[in-house]
């Protein structure tokens, strides 16, 4: 199962529950998501000059 159909699954389910329920775990998938995002964009951008090596 791919990381994209958790989240969908645990969409699917959260729409079916009180909000408080899954509020603290949309909070840690939307953190972990935006530091892939930034991981993802630090390997695709080419290093600046004033970067440290």
């Amino acid at each position: 199962m791919t990381l994209k159909r958790v989240f969908q699954q645990i969409k699917i389910a959260a729409k079916g529950t009180p909000r408080l329920y899954f509020a603290p775990l949309v909070g840690a998938f939307k953190g972990i998501r935006a530091e892939f995002a930034l991981i993802e964009k630090a390997e695709n951008d080419p290093p600046s000059k004033n970067s440290l090596p």
